[in-house]
């Protein structure tokens, strides 16, 4: 982004003096036409990297039929990929969403849900963490569970990378 221009956009992240107008792989090209390595990966979006011919391809063949449809509604290739995701993983189902807040409503659903089954109606509270547990355990605890999410999450990409290359 060019300094001392007006823009829009908040400035949470303060001056941005690089401009990406591409990307190959893991490999992000600048418009002065620098090659980065791309150790964001778009803050954990693009974790595939950048511009992969099957995953391009995909996505074309994809979007020239249908962009998205609710979780309301049948999707096979959602089906196929769930799948593969409870074949190579400690999952029995899966649960696609959008967003963090999404997930986190899931979770809340499927504790409800256990606790409804089991006839533990009088559960109402989820947790109580105390201030010992709050200041010693809890940073451990979300350390792992932490490492836990990107080890599935790797696991996803290493299926999906699999998955679009049988495609």
């Amino acid at each position: 982004m060019i300094q001392n221009v007006h823009s829009y956009l908040m400035p949470t992240y303060g001056d941005r003096e690089i401009e990406f107008i591409r990307g190959e792989g893991a490999y992000l090209f600048s418009s002065k036409n620098t090659k980065y390595l791309d150790f964001g990966s778009g803050i954990a979006v693009n974790s595939l990297g950048h511009c992969h011919p099957s995953l391009v391809k995909a996505l074309r063949d994809q979007s020239s039929k249908l962009w998205h449809t609710s979780n309301l509604y049948l999707n096979k290739n959602q089906e196929e990929y769930a799948e593969l995701l409870c074949k190579h993983s400690f999952a029995e189902k899966v649960f696609f969403t959008n967003s963090g807040v999404e997930s986190i409503e899931c979770g809340l659903k499927v504790i409800r849900s256990f606790h409804y089954h089991h006839n533990n109606i009088e559960k109402k509270i989820l947790f109580h963490l105390k201030e010992h547990f709050m200041e010693e355990l809890l940073p451990r605890y979300l350390l792992n569970k932490i490492k836990n999410i990107l080890r599935f999450l790797t696991l996803c990409c290493q299926v999906l990378c699999k998955y679009l290359s049988m495609i």
